[in-house]
């Protein structure tokens, strides 16, 4: 059930970016877990970053407190 609604956020998600930002996720896995530690946080709206910046696992790791680095 979970990886059903995973995968409906995951498609309305990407319906509702806009051209000028795409959806990066160099870290496959971890980029999952990164979201649903973000959304689990109380950020259910990150931002979607441009290719080359800092995914949102590492944007949702850092709003947490929970980066590694």
């Amino acid at each position: 059930m979970q990886n059903w609604l995973w995968l409906l956020s995951l498609f309305l998600l990407m319906g509702c970016s806009s051209n000028q930002h795409d959806l990066y996720f160099p870290q496959g896995e971890q980029e999952v877990l990164g979201l649903q530690a973000f959304q689990s946080c109380g950020h259910e709206n990150y931002q979607v970053l441009k290719e080359g910046q800092a995914g949102p696992y590492d944007h949702a790791l850092i709003e947490c407190g929970e980066h590694p680095r």
